[in-house]
């Protein structure tokens, strides 16, 4: 009875109101309520909803430039808005293709390896927002997806190269999981690329003049 009294007084307390909100938000967030194919639909719906903000974001400074007096000198906020969504939209997807990068670039004995890579993220995304304020929007739009669509498409290339986990080693073994994220890596690299194609040819619409309207008197003069 000793024995059983002192092993339950060392028993851990049961998770408070906090742990447990903690675990279900993470357990929402890694989508563990779901099988695989749940999964990927979680993972469509996310990158649907994050493209359907970008894409506002985008179309929102290009209405509001055609209504400013010159859309050729826009204020000094609509150019601080204008590069904040090049510095988010731009870059801080070549930040994640950076932080995929360190994962596989950097040491394995390098202390705190982890938070390096997620050191790596932050100061891509750093330097791609300090591009982003110093040079022209219609140039560093189609340059940070390059960049990005470049890493990403050289991850998988990487991982068939010079590891032995690569795309084809991992559907060989029937790892669908391994071999999916690198398949997934490789698309979106190629659509970034096309995307940074089709932003770089892109030339803006010419801005239509409207006609000046006849002049009451004239229309109401009688013809002869």
């Amino acid at each position: 009875m000793t024995a059983l009294r002192a092993a339950s007084s060392r028993r851990s307390p049961p998770p408070g109101a906090a742990a447990e909100t903690a675990g279900a938000m993470v357990g929402l967030h890694a989508g563990r309520f779901a099988g695989n194919g749940g999964r990927w639909l979680y993972f469509l719906c996310g990158i649907a909803g994050t493209l359907m903000v970008a894409s506002g974001l985008v179309l929102w400074t290009v209405k509001r430039r055609e209504r400013l007096p010159d859309p050729t000198r826009p204020h000094v906020g609509f150019r601080v808005v204008e590069r904040l969504n090049v510095a988010v939209i731009g870059g801080f997807p070549l930040g994640i293709a950076c932080f995929f990068c360190a994962n596989r670039l950097l040491p394995v004995t390098l202390h705190a390896r982890a938070d390096w890579e997620v050191h790596m993220l932050f100061i891509a995304w750093a330097l791609a927002a300090a591009i982003a304020f110093v040079a022209r929007p219609a140039r560093v739009w189609p340059s940070l997806f390059a960049a990005t669509g470049v890493l990403l498409v050289a991850l998988p290339v990487y991982d068939v190269v010079a590891t032995d986990r690569g795309l084809f080693a991992m559907l060989a073994i029937g790892d669908l999981m391994i071999a999916g994220i690198d398949a997934t890596m490789a698309l979106f690299g190629i659509a970034f690329l096309l995307l940074a194609r089709r932003v770089a040819r892109h030339r803006p619409a010419a801005r239509r003049v409207r006609s000046a309207c006849p002049a009451p008197a004239a229309m109401l003069e009688p013809a002869e």
